[in-house]
């Protein structure tokens, strides 16, 4: 059976002469399980990570970079990063444009300019479009990298963004864009029996813990008692015919069963009416729910619609001209015995939504004005330590930033750390008293210095067990010179002139913490 094309009640929007891609794998926050969405536009990105933005568009140039910030009111602070290098901001000879959020940062999203027009991400949120109050543009869209405004971990991101692509009504004869209902091609009717959604790489090893929809329905309970609709997360592979389908690998299996069901009350459509709520998949081990970590393209794959009493309507989602690595969904319709899989509204490019509550883990050490509070000094008896940037002597040891509990409810580690040498006898984790701030503080008790050794040194790393790795270093020492401990540091000669940080990034030259110039490392304060 061909594609339908059958209208989805909304065409995507027409590309604007000049604007960015949105970068590959990138997620937006999202309506959370109650049915709330927070006003602004928020793109969700890894922590301590370039994100590119890529230039496009048909205008000839030349373009133009800006961050600007609106407050609630109304103020704008405009800052030009026009050929701007930053420590959290850079561009290239393409005109293509990269942030980089620290942990729990919330930064402006760029805009584009080129002559009279711009663009930024998601500028057709109406919060903040649908007048010229400068108090709407407080929505102005912002990239989160961490946690959200109200601290949590865990958070609802979806690959789209529904303040502005988000699709209820739809083809199938029950009005629904995927879900039960009857499909009517060429005088022969079609059941629909499931839908499947291919997504893009996260950005970042993204960690999951459940996927749910929100979904309408005619009935009083979408799913009757004894019945469950069920997904499975799978890999990518290449059919037959060149189309992108989903593979044999299992990442997840999840279920839906009447429990997990979240009533979020009556809508009226024009002359129709529907009950609203969200359908809440989780994966079972042991009877309790697991999480799991996505780290590739992977499909979604949910049928059950042809199951009787089943009567539940999936929301989609159409895909901006912007959004890159996203693809039409595919139902999936049975006539008899045989089976195909339909991209019901063809040119509209319609996907499937779904929410994710989800995160991306974060372990380095904690970084700001001051230098990286994981650079900790043993003190030659080898009982007491302090983080060479811990000018208040605060903490008492190295510090680090998680986006994780360290430890997880049954009282197992989430992280682990590598690389100790065997002079470190040990590590005392606190990770209680700055629990709120996502701050874990490592104590290192060591072997008293040797008579007779001036420093001694080793680089230590994290490994989270929710796909997070630390991308900077931890490093112990005892003794008085900082520079040699950091020495065993390598990194390469670059005899411009110019300051580079230990990971090759161009920094700007009153940055602290360890620098490099000339191929050489400076310990600046």
């Amino acid at each position: 059976m061909a594609s339908v094309g059958k209208a989805a009640k909304k065409a995507p929007a027409a590309a604007k002469p000049v604007y960015y891609l949105s970068p590959e794998g990138s997620l937006f926050q999202d309506y959370d399980r109650n049915g709330q969405l927070w006003g602004a536009s928020y793109l969700v990105v890894p922590a301590n990570q370039w994100v590119k933005f890529e230039k496009a568009g048909t205008a000839k140039g030349p373009y133009l970079w800006h961050q600007n910030i609106f407050d609630f009111y109304g103020d704008l602070t405009s800052y030009d990063r026009t050929g701007q290098t930053g420590t959290t901001y850079r561009s290239d000879a393409d005109d293509n444009f990269y942030l980089k959020s620290r942990f729990n940062a919330r930064d402006a999203a760029p805009t584009i300019v080129c002559g009279t027009d711009s663009f930024t991400l998601c500028e057709d949120n109406a919060y903040w479009l649908t007048d010229n109050q400068y108090a709407s543009k407080a929505y102005y869209t912002k990239m989160l990298a961490g946690e959200d405004q109200v601290a949590r971990r865990i958070q609802p991101v979806a690959f789209t963004d529904s303040h502005v692509s988000l699709i209820q009504l739809g083809g199938l004869e029950s009005n629904y864009v995927y879900g039960s209902g009857k499909l009517v091609s060429d005088g022969i009717t079609y059941t629909s029996t499931g839908v499947y959604q291919n997504f893009p790489k996260p950005m970042a090893p993204l960690y999951v813990e459940d996927i749910f929809f929100n979904a309408l329905s005619t009935a009083y309970s979408p799913i009757p008692a004894g019945k469950e609709l069920k997904l499975v997360v799978r890999n990518i592979i290449e059919g037959e015919n060149g189309q992108r389908i989903p593979g044999d690998k299992v990442i997840a299996e999840m279920t839906c069963t009447p429990d997990s069901v979240k009533d979020l009350g009556g809508v009226n459509a024009g002359d129709l009416y529907f009950n609203t709520f969200n359908l809440v998949f989780t994966q079972k081990v042991d009877g309790k729910a697991k999480g799991f970590v996505i780290n590739e393209p992977f499909s979604v794959v949910v049928y059950g619609f042809d199951q009787e009493g089943v009567d539940v309507g999936l929301t989609g989602s159409a895909i901006p001209y912007y959004v890159q690595g996203m693809e039409p969904a595919q139902g999936t319709f049975s006539l008899g015995t045989t089976s195909a899989y339909v991209n019901l509204y063809g040119e509209n490019n319609v996907a499937l939504h779904a929410t994710f509550s989800a995160m991306y883990d974060y372990c380095n050490p904690y970084i700001d004005e001051d230098g990286n509070f994981g650079i900790v000094k043993v003190d030659d008896s080898g009982n007491g330590c302090q983080a060479v940037a811990d000018k208040q002597n605060q903490f008492g040891g190295g510090v680090l930033s998680v986006n994780s509990p360290w430890y997880d409810e049954e009282g197992n580690e989430n992280y682990e750390i590598s690389g100790a040498a065997d002079w470190v006898k040990g590590i005392n984790v606190d990770a209680q008293t700055y629990s709120d701030y996502g701050i874990v503080v490592l104590k290192f008790s060591c072997d008293p210095l040797p008579e007779g050794v001036s420093t001694r040194s080793c680089k230590l790393s994290l490994k989270g067990v929710r796909g997070s790795a630390s991308t900077e270093d931890i490093i112990v020492f005892q003794g008085e010179d900082v520079y040699s401990a950091i020495g065993s540091v390598k990194a390469d000669v670059k005899s411009d002139g110019k300051a580079y940080n230990v990971a090759g990034q161009r920094v700007s030259d009153n940055a602290k913490g360890l620098v490099i110039k000339n191929g050489k490392k400076f310990f600046l304060k």
